[in-house]
């Protein structure tokens, strides 16, 4: 059998164990949140360029036409 000091370190080692399991799961999903916001952002620029040379493209083809 165990004494309560035995107990109490074990129920300590656990609570660390769990307190940086919780830390590395909270950092994961702030990486998961930036990472998606860098997509998004992205893409939006990337429309917004593609947009912006389909433009230049079109009021240069008026011109020539």
């Amino acid at each position: 059998m165990m004494s309560s000091d035995q107990n109490v370190k074990i129920l300590e080692r656990l609570v660390r164990n769990l307190k940086r399991y919780v830390d590395l799961k909270l950092e994961s999903l702030r990486l998961d949140a930036v990472s998606r916001i860098t997509m998004l952002i992205s893409a939006l620029v990337i429309g917004v360029v593609f947009r912006s040379e389909e433009r230049r493209v079109g009021k240069e083809c008026l011109r020539l036409c």
